[in-house]
């Protein structure tokens, strides 16, 4: 199975005070470079590759997905030189089958597209849009006039403007530039989406320095007038944005952080044209939540989130799929550095959906493995310290050898034996070594001293055999 890493973070619950597993592995490093991200199959070889916009570099590049088990990643600059570099986009922009990238520039005032001229790996042209937008933040495209062409929307937070490019349609496209609003205080996000079900695209907003959650109404004409209609008016520093049918009830749901209140909310959209809107709180228990997708994480047929925070972790909500819904909160990966930028997608091709992002300050891009049904450790409850305690150890190789370390804090320490392969625990104990059975199960015994009671340890199982770990275990002890 080569060095793979599971990594299941503290457990922190909303709602349900019961431990539990999260299928999530440990981070690994896809390059050490931090960026915003999008994850698209770019070379259209069968796995999905990462665009990655690094501002302080000032460069896209894409990170091309090689496989192997851990995942190698090839690296490919795109553009060396594009001033502060943001929101990455992937898709065919000219319309010839192959994928293009799309991306703006606020320290240059710059949007730009790459026209992908295929080979392997793929050649690059260089198209400038034409604008006059301050701090471009946000850039996306969709077909808004309703001609058969993809048009761009930009959000641009200097100058409070949300603009759309109209395409002409020729080769390459000729773009005019038609603002939509210059009362967008600090727009710093814009997606598109078909919120009020009238088979045009609308397009929704976040505006920074405004506290404001926004969607404009496209009237479907061509070109398109827009009706500019408010969500929220009272969020704090709101940051992250994600549009999806959250209660599968047929309309577009909305999802916000609101990074100085702490908070994560999502907007029930009642179906009706316009939507009205119900506001239900996800969270106030991190600090500054950020960016978030939502996606079906744990594959139980319902949207879970996970989203980045200031508290250098990433944090998965699992959904209990009952509208208007309980959350399990869980912490999926903890880096040195601040998380920004999480995607999700089936990276390693094994059929559920992976975690990739990127860190401040410790600049570097990782992924965490989703490992549903991987090596796992049992619950055992209550911990008792000051004595033995059994705990039962699943998924291991047949007859391997299975250490069973555990630590009072959690963290990353390299295991030597195996290279690349990262325990998430951060002042290990010197393991007890046990052989697994013919299944590749281990009933583990272990003495815990009594400094320990009334505190958190973090258990988590190595085995030597496959160079992997079980996910991290955290229990409270007696």
């Amino acid at each position: 199975m080569g060095c793979r890493f599971l990594a299941l973070a503290l457990f922190v619950f909303l709602h349900n005070p019961c431990p539990a597993q999260t299928p999530f592995g440990g981070q690994q490093e896809v390059h050490a470079v931090r960026g915003q991200l999008a994850v698209v199959d770019l070379d259209m070889d069968g796995d999905l590759d990462l665009i990655s916009t690094a501002d302080l570099e000032d460069k896209v590049r894409w990170l091309e997905n090689l496989g192997g088990d851990p995942l190698n990643w090839g690296v490919h600059i795109i553009d060396p030189d594009f001033n502060w570099a943001g929101s990455p986009v992937g898709i065919d922009l000219d319309q010839d089958g192959l994928l293009d990238v799309l991306a703006c520039s606020w320290g240059n005032d710059e949007i730009a597209w790459y026209r992908n001229l295929g080979g392997t790996p793929p050649l690059w042209q260089k198209y400038l849009v034409p604008n006059t937008s301050n701090e471009p933040h946000s850039v996306c495209a969709a077909d808004l006039d309703g001609d058969g062409d993809l048009d761009l929307a930009v959000a641009s937070e200097r100058d409070d403007r949300v603009s759309w490019f109209q395409n002409d349609g020729s080769d390459p496209p000729v773009w005019t530039e038609l603002v939509i609003t210059t009362t967008a205080d600090g727009a710093n996000l814009v997606l598109h989406s078909d919120l009020d079900g009238d088979g045009d695209q609308d397009l929704v907003v976040l505006s920074y320095w405004g506290d404001s959650l926004d969607w404009f109404e496209n009237d479907g004409n061509a070109p398109p007038a827009w009706t500019p209609r408010n969500v929220s008016p009272s969020l704090n520093g709101p940051s992250g944005l994600e549009v999806i049918d959250l209660d599968l009830d047929g309309d577009l749901d909305l999802i916000t952080t609101s990074l100085w209140d702490d908070k994560v909310m999502w907007f029930e959209s009642d179906g009706g044209s316009p939507p009205v809107w119900t506001e239900h709180l996800i969270s106030t228990e991190l600090t500054k939540p950020a960016d978030l997708f939502a996606e079906d994480m744990d594959l139980d047929g319902d949207f879970d989130l996970v989203h980045s925070s200031d508290g250098r972790r990433v944090d998965w909500y699992e959904s209990d799929g009952i509208p208007p819904f309980t959350w399990t909160m869980r912490t999926v990966a903890r880096p040195i550095g601040h998380p920004y930028s999480p995607k999700a997608g089936d990276l390693d091709g094994d059929g559920d959906f992976d975690l990739v992002f990127s860190t401040h300050q410790v600049d570097e891009t990782l992924w965490v493995e989703n490992r549903l049904g991987d090596p796992f450790l049992e619950n055992f409850s209550p911990g008792i310290a000051n004595q033995d305690n059994s705990i039962f150890i699943a998924g291991m190789t047949p007859d391997a050898r299975v250490a069973l370390v555990w630590s009072p804090v959690s963290g990353s320490y390299a295991v030597s034996q195996c290279s690349g392969l990262f325990l998430d625990l951060g002042l290990p104990q010197v393991p007890r070594i046990y052989q697994a059975d013919a299944n590749g199960n281990v009933s583990a015994v272990e003495w815990i001293p009594n400094k320990a009671s009334t505190k958190f340890l973090f258990f988590q199982a190595l085995d030597f055999s496959a160079c992997q770990t079980s996910g991290l275990l955290i229990q409270r002890f007696q």
